[in-house]
């Protein structure tokens, strides 16, 4: 179940909820709610944090019963490391068969929360864990997803758009590889209490937006590969004077070539295809194959080069700013 489900829910409490993604808020919202359930508002809490992995005898030992002001006990583990998928050796899985037993047998009072940002579904104590408890997911908004919680969370702040400015911010955030629930919470109050009652226009939604660095970056992708080179060079200054890493950048350009090398051999094929075969969204085909169609696949190939030469010079010591200021001016310079 999504946490944005769970959310909405009202059901009977759980006594073991594992919440997984990397959508930190969405897991503290997740955890707020199970608290706010495990305790009447005049209750002593009694809650036990673990900032690390707890052995199974210090687990035990927390959650064996209730404090003495208290008739409830809810241990919250951080940053769980039990579900990688690294090799375990014998005396791990060991350790994590007792705790996968403790959880199964909990006292009647006690709860707990585990958050991991990931787990490997193969492991044994996560098939423990979900077979017996409530697996809770917050993963970061992309898609469709995202576009109908902004939906929602603007209809629930009673904030109005015009069709301009909500399709150029879904334009933005569609940029980025998933988007918090926290922060469009964030954005759209702001906007709300800009509104006045009036929808927002793509003008006063784009000076609204905060400007995020990973917006910034494929803003300049967008400039370069539009043949913007000047106000590439600028986005790229912005960036570094706000203390972008240089070596992030260059991922990002690395990322935007390999998939205008790809969009480039497929450019005759159609966009859905293309879209498969790259694994990239059908928006951003349309974007990468202007592009594509305006350079010779000689041009697409010294790209790939100059992205090489450049992550070597970065790597050399180079000055950062020089070094992807010539790679910006590459398809310039014939």
């Amino acid at each position: 179940m999504s946490i944005l489900e769970f959310l909405k829910r009202k059901e009977p409490l759980g006594q073991v909820y594992f919440l997984v993604g990397e959508d930190r808020y969405q897991l503290w919202l997740a955890e707020q709610k199970i608290i706010e359930e495990a305790f009447s508002p005049e209750e002593e809490r009694d809650v036990i944090r673990f900032a690390q992995n707890p052995t199974a005898d210090e687990l035990a030992v927390a959650l064996a019963s209730p404090g003495f002001f208290s008739t409830q006990t809810l241990g919250i583990i951080e940053d769980s490391q039990w579900f990688g998928s690294d090799k375990k050796s014998e005396e791990r899985k060991a350790e994590e068969s007792k705790i996968g037993d403790i959880l199964n047998e909990l006292p009647e009072e006690s709860r707990v929360i585990i958050k991991a940002v990931k787990a490997d579904k193969r492991g044994s104590l996560y098939k423990k864990i979900v077979k017996t408890g409530i697996l809770l997911e917050g993963e970061l908004l992309k898609g469709q997803g995202l576009k109908s919680y902004v939906q929602d969370c603007a209809k629930e702040l009673n904030l109005q758009f015009r069709p301009d400015g909500f399709q150029w911010l879904m334009g933005q955030w569609d940029l980025l590889e998933g988007v918090s629930v926290g922060l469009i919470r964030q954005e759209l109050e702001k906007m709300w209490l800009y509104q006045q009652g009036n929808p927002l226009s793509k003008e006063e939604v784009e000076s609204l937006l905060s400007e995020l660095p990973e917006i910034s970056a494929f803003k300049l992708l967008d400039a370069w590969g539009s043949g913007g080179v000047e106000k590439s060079l600028i986005f790229l200054g912005d960036l570094l004077k706000n203390g972008e890493a240089p070596l992030k950048l260059l991922g990002l350009f690395t990322w935007h070539v390999r998939n205008l090398w790809q969009v480039k051999v497929l450019e005759n094929e159609s966009k859905d295809r293309i879209a498969s075969q790259v694994g990239i969204r059908p928006f951003q085909v349309d974007r990468l194959l202007r592009t594509a169609r305006s350079m010779t696949k000689a041009q697409a190939e010294g790209l790939m080069l100059g992205l090489a030469e450049a992550d070597l010079a970065l790597k050399s010591g180079v000055g950062a700013e020089m070094v992807l200021e010539k790679l910006l001016l590459a398809p310039n310079c014939e």
